[in-house]
């Protein structure tokens, strides 16, 4: 392996080896995967049926033994009095309330476990800390906690992480104790080399007017169609104007000449991230940005849905780097990905691709259609809530290839601040 995974990301990888082998995994075979020893896999498989994980050891290798329930993990904040509306929302969806779970600044994680899977549960969870001289153990950080959600289905968590959110019980992720200062952050993706104005000032002026500390480029800034003037006079812009970070997008890779596209942004002051993070301080705020080309840098299909190992060993590298202590950036041209991202370990994806759907109906906050989602896509441009990742999608600049409808571009302004 070509990078160290700490152990919290290394136990992830395991279970996430676990769940889609068909057969058991050795210990030999997830320490290679790992990068190392069957010792230290004894010892994570350890401590991860301490954690609750049902692990089965067998004469072939390891089994999860677990049920083919969903789960996930929100964040959320809301008063005390609000507590039972928040559970009994998760419930009545069909959701079970696992576990409660707040990250101290001095104590660091605590966890209790609720299993809370009905009003009736509810009602006695409720009984006791009325009545009791207890309270609930998100006061000890102003109500912002942890819950983990089980369900049926996948599509259940959806409902209800749209209804936390709709109660704004979802926290927003984006303030950080990892922040002591506050950035602000424009995200272009998608131009596809298209020129606004004459030397595109429209969008030289939105970002002089918004004084953004750093730009990303989440991919498709150029295009395999169209010449490159348009990207060109954007570069020739932003050059020693702002700190800027970029990766590739599909159309980049399908120009064939992907070296020297990575050279052009260079050339411009533009930092190039394939696969690498870096550690970098703005305004006095430490930072890792890292960076993933698009899935497309690895087959020559236009329209391939699978998803090659080198892309997944490229995330999983970035994953590695990242830390508890400093603020995490991660550029992905495509926003689909979410299981890599959910809890990842960046505190912040960001990403394009999508183009908002393409056509958006008025009163409808979706798209209709967009690549390697479909029709009525999820992740066509917003924020959401990925356990304790943020992923923002950008709708995107390109106006030059096919028609946008009620779906104007975009260039995304991200404000990252410190929790007040």
């Amino acid at each position: 392996m070509e990078y160290a995974m700490n152990g919290t990301q290394r136990r992830r990888k395991l279970l996430d080896m676990m769940r889609q082998a068909s057969t058991p995994l050795s210990g030999g075979a997830l320490g290679r995967e790992t990068g190392v020893s069957r010792q230290v896999v004894v010892q994570d498989i350890a401590l991860l049926r301490t954690m609750g994980y049902p692990i089965l050891s067998t004469a072939r290798g390891y089994v999860l033994n677990e049920s083919k329930h969903a789960s996930r993990l929100f964040k959320v904040c809301h008063t005390n009095e609000q507590t039972e509306d928040e559970l009994v929302t998760i419930v009545d969806l069909g959701g079970t309330v696992a576990d409660v779970m707040v990250n101290h600044r001095v104590y660091g994680k605590m966890s209790a476990p609720l299993n809370i899977k009905n009003r009736r549960d509810v009602q006695l969870f409720m009984n006791n800390i009325q009545t009791g001289k207890s309270t609930p153990l998100m006061n000890v950080t102003s109500g912002y906690h942890f819950h983990h959600v089980c369900a049926e289905q996948e599509e259940i968590l959806d409902e209800i992480e749209e209804a936390l959110r709709k109660k704004h019980y979802l926290a927003d992720l984006l303030p950080s104790k990892k922040l002591t200062k506050r950035l602000r952050a424009a995200l272009i993706t998608d131009l596809h080399s298209t020129i606004y104005g004459s030397a595109q000032e429209p969008i030289l002026k939105a970002l002089q007017s918004h004084r953004p500390d750093l730009v990303l480029m989440a991919g498709d800034i150029a295009d395999h169609k169209v010449p490159h003037k348009g990207t060109l006079l954007l570069l020739e812009g932003l050059k020693g104007q702002y700190p800027c970070y970029y990766v590739t997008g599909n159309h980049e890779h399908w120009i064939h000449q992907i070296p020297d596209i990575k050279k052009m942004f260079t050339g411009y002051g533009v930092t190039v991230l394939g696969g690498q993070t870096i550690r970098t301080t703005i305004k006095g705020q430490p930072l890792i940005i890292g960076g993933v080309d698009d899935p497309h840098a690895f087959t020559d299909s236009h329209h391939s849905i699978k998803l090659d190992s080198r892309w997944k060993e490229q995330f999983w590298r970035c994953c590695s780097r990242t830390s508890p202590d400093i603020y995490s950036i991660l550029l992905s041209h495509r926003p689909e990905l979410t299981k890599y991202y959910r809890d990842s370990g960046f505190d912040l994806i960001v990403a394009g691709h999508a183009h908002g759907g393409q056509v958006r109906m008025p009163g409808c906050s979706g798209g209709l259609l967009a690549p390697h989602q479909g029709f009525f896509p999820r992740y066509a441009g917003g924020q959401y809530a990925l356990g304790t990742t943020s992923l923002i999608v950008s709708r995107g600049l390109c106006i030059n290839r096919l028609p946008r409808i009620y779906n104007p571009p975009e260039l995304v302004l991200v404000d990252l601040s410190p929790i007040s």
